[in-house]
Protein backbone atom coordinates (compact mmCIF):
# COMPACT_ATOMS: atom_id res chain seq x y z
CA UNK A 1 0.00 0.00 0.00
CA UNK A 2 1.08 3.61 -0.79
CA UNK A 3 1.30 6.21 2.03
CA UNK A 4 -1.43 8.06 -0.12
CA UNK A 5 -3.76 5.04 0.05
CA UNK A 6 -3.89 4.92 3.70
CA UNK A 7 -4.02 9.02 4.11
CA UNK A 8 -7.19 9.12 1.56
CA UNK A 9 -8.76 6.14 3.53
CA UNK A 10 -8.10 8.17 6.64
CA UNK A 11 -10.19 10.98 5.30
CA UNK A 12 -7.07 13.45 3.71
CA UNK A 13 -7.38 14.83 0.44
CA UNK A 14 -3.99 13.22 -1.70
CA UNK A 15 -2.63 14.98 -4.85
CA UNK A 16 0.99 13.95 -6.83
CA UNK A 17 2.40 16.29 -9.06
CA UNK A 18 4.92 16.48 -11.62
CA UNK A 19 6.37 13.43 -12.78
CA UNK A 20 4.74 9.85 -12.21
CA UNK A 21 6.36 6.74 -12.39
CA UNK A 22 4.09 4.94 -9.58
CA UNK A 23 1.81 3.04 -12.66
CA UNK A 24 -1.89 3.13 -13.95
CA UNK A 25 -3.54 1.54 -11.07
CA UNK A 26 -1.70 3.75 -8.14
CA UNK A 27 -3.73 6.98 -9.51
CA UNK A 28 -7.35 5.41 -8.14
CA UNK A 29 -5.12 5.61 -4.78
CA UNK A 30 -4.98 9.41 -4.87
CA UNK A 31 -7.49 12.26 -5.35
CA UNK A 32 -5.85 14.21 -7.89
CA UNK A 33 -2.53 13.10 -10.03
CA UNK A 34 -2.17 16.12 -11.70
CA UNK A 35 1.14 15.52 -14.38
CA UNK A 36 3.30 18.41 -15.27
CA UNK A 37 6.50 19.37 -15.83
CA UNK A 38 9.15 22.03 -13.85
CA UNK A 39 8.06 24.96 -15.50
CA UNK A 40 4.51 24.62 -14.99
CA UNK A 41 4.91 23.53 -11.31
CA UNK A 42 4.81 26.41 -9.16
CA UNK A 43 1.02 27.68 -10.84
CA UNK A 44 -0.09 24.07 -10.81
CA UNK A 45 1.21 24.12 -7.05
CA UNK A 46 -0.23 27.67 -6.03
CA UNK A 47 -3.55 26.85 -7.98
CA UNK A 48 -3.96 23.44 -6.06
CA UNK A 49 -3.48 24.59 -2.30
CA UNK A 50 -5.98 27.39 -3.14
CA UNK A 51 -8.40 25.36 -4.75
CA UNK A 52 -8.05 22.01 -2.23
CA UNK A 53 -11.05 21.25 0.05
CA UNK A 54 -10.49 23.39 3.13
CA UNK A 55 -12.42 20.73 5.62
CA UNK A 56 -9.86 17.61 4.93
CA UNK A 57 -6.42 17.86 6.08
CA UNK A 58 -4.59 17.55 2.67
CA UNK A 59 -1.14 15.20 1.57
CA UNK A 60 0.27 16.79 -1.33
CA UNK A 61 3.56 14.72 -3.20
CA UNK A 62 5.60 16.98 -4.87
CA UNK A 63 7.40 14.79 -7.54
CA UNK A 64 9.35 17.21 -9.65
CA UNK A 65 11.97 16.10 -12.88
CA UNK A 66 14.92 18.54 -11.17
CA UNK A 67 17.67 17.47 -10.80
CA UNK A 68 17.01 14.71 -13.86
CA UNK A 69 18.55 14.44 -16.81
CA UNK A 70 18.82 15.58 -19.59
CA UNK A 71 19.90 18.98 -18.03
CA UNK A 72 18.46 22.08 -20.37
CA UNK A 73 20.40 25.75 -20.38
CA UNK A 74 18.25 28.55 -19.13
CA UNK A 75 16.61 26.94 -16.19
CA UNK A 76 17.19 29.46 -13.57
CA UNK A 77 17.63 33.08 -14.53
CA UNK A 78 21.18 33.36 -12.82
CA UNK A 79 22.81 29.97 -13.93
CA UNK A 80 26.06 28.92 -12.05
CA UNK A 81 28.78 29.38 -13.54
CA UNK A 82 30.95 26.34 -14.52
CA UNK A 83 34.59 27.73 -13.09
CA UNK A 84 32.62 27.95 -9.89
CA UNK A 85 31.30 24.54 -9.15
CA UNK A 86 32.83 22.04 -6.47
CA UNK A 87 34.23 19.45 -7.73
CA UNK A 88 34.25 15.55 -6.22
CA UNK A 89 37.02 14.75 -5.58
CA UNK A 90 36.24 11.20 -7.07
CA UNK A 91 35.01 12.91 -10.92
CA UNK A 92 38.00 14.23 -12.90
CA UNK A 93 38.00 18.49 -12.89
CA UNK A 94 37.25 18.80 -16.63
CA UNK A 95 35.63 21.44 -18.69
CA UNK A 96 32.73 18.89 -19.15
CA UNK A 97 31.94 17.75 -15.93
CA UNK A 98 32.15 21.44 -14.69
CA UNK A 99 29.68 22.60 -17.26
CA UNK A 100 27.34 19.38 -16.36
CA UNK A 101 28.06 20.13 -12.65
CA UNK A 102 26.58 23.54 -13.01
CA UNK A 103 23.48 22.52 -14.94
CA UNK A 104 22.73 20.11 -12.15
CA UNK A 105 23.17 23.13 -9.51
CA UNK A 106 20.49 25.13 -11.74
CA UNK A 107 17.97 22.58 -11.52
CA UNK A 108 18.71 21.54 -7.52
CA UNK A 109 18.06 25.58 -7.45
CA UNK A 110 14.88 25.56 -9.38
CA UNK A 111 13.35 22.99 -6.84
CA UNK A 112 14.63 25.31 -4.27
CA UNK A 113 12.69 27.26 -5.70
CA UNK A 114 9.62 25.69 -6.16
CA UNK A 115 9.70 24.42 -2.59
CA UNK A 116 9.94 28.67 -1.68
CA UNK A 117 6.61 29.06 -3.74
CA UNK A 118 4.97 26.46 -1.73
CA UNK A 119 5.84 27.70 1.30
CA UNK A 120 4.48 31.16 0.09
CA UNK A 121 1.18 29.76 -1.07
CA UNK A 122 0.70 27.66 2.70
CA UNK A 123 1.47 30.81 4.38
CA UNK A 124 -0.80 32.96 2.65
CA UNK A 125 -3.30 29.95 3.09
CA UNK A 126 -3.05 30.51 6.47
CA UNK A 127 -1.89 26.63 6.52
CA UNK A 128 1.77 26.68 7.11
CA UNK A 129 2.14 26.37 10.87
CA UNK A 130 0.38 23.07 10.64
CA UNK A 131 1.83 21.69 7.27
CA UNK A 132 4.33 18.89 8.23
CA UNK A 133 6.73 19.66 5.29
CA UNK A 134 9.17 16.84 3.87
CA UNK A 135 11.84 16.95 1.58
CA UNK A 136 13.75 14.37 0.85
CA UNK A 137 15.42 12.82 -2.59
CA UNK A 138 15.23 8.92 -3.36
CA UNK A 139 18.75 8.91 -4.82
CA UNK A 140 22.05 10.61 -4.88
CA UNK A 141 23.09 13.08 -7.71
CA UNK A 142 23.12 11.34 -11.00
CA UNK A 143 26.78 11.43 -11.61
CA UNK A 144 29.24 8.09 -11.68
CA UNK A 145 29.71 6.69 -7.99
CA UNK A 146 26.63 8.69 -6.98
CA UNK A 147 23.30 8.01 -7.91
CA UNK A 148 22.67 3.74 -7.50
CA UNK A 149 25.36 3.37 -5.26
CA UNK A 150 25.90 2.50 -1.76
CA UNK A 151 29.13 4.79 -1.62
CA UNK A 152 28.38 7.99 0.47
CA UNK A 153 27.31 9.83 -2.38
CA UNK A 154 24.65 7.76 -3.19
CA UNK A 155 23.00 7.45 -0.17
CA UNK A 156 23.72 10.93 1.63
CA UNK A 157 20.68 12.53 0.47
CA UNK A 158 18.23 15.53 2.07
CA UNK A 159 15.51 14.45 4.40
CA UNK A 160 14.06 17.31 6.01
CA UNK A 161 11.58 18.15 7.85
CA UNK A 162 9.12 21.00 9.05
CA UNK A 163 6.93 20.08 12.12
CA UNK A 164 5.76 22.73 13.87
CA UNK A 165 5.34 21.78 17.76
CA UNK A 166 6.86 18.30 17.23
CA UNK A 167 10.35 18.49 15.82
CA UNK A 168 12.31 21.16 17.35
CA UNK A 169 14.25 23.37 14.51
CA UNK A 170 17.69 22.46 13.92
CA UNK A 171 17.66 18.74 15.10
CA UNK A 172 19.91 16.59 13.51
CA UNK A 173 19.54 12.38 13.23
CA UNK A 174 22.64 10.17 12.42
CA UNK A 175 20.77 7.32 11.36
CA UNK A 176 20.46 5.95 7.95
CA UNK A 177 16.77 6.90 7.30
CA UNK A 178 15.01 6.40 3.66
CA UNK A 179 11.40 7.26 2.18
CA UNK A 180 10.18 3.75 3.90
CA UNK A 181 10.56 5.10 7.42
CA UNK A 182 7.62 7.72 6.25
CA UNK A 183 4.65 5.21 7.01
CA UNK A 184 6.07 4.11 10.63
Amino acid sequence: WSLSRYLKQAGYFTASVGKWHLGAEEKANWSRVLECQAPDMPPTMKQLIRDRPKDRPFFFWIASIDPHRPYSSGTIESPHRPEEVEIPPYLPDHPLIRRDMASYYDEVSRFDQLVGTVKTALINDGSWDDTLVIYLSDNGMPFPRAKTTLYDSGIRTPFLIKWSGVIQPGTKIEHLVSTVDLAP
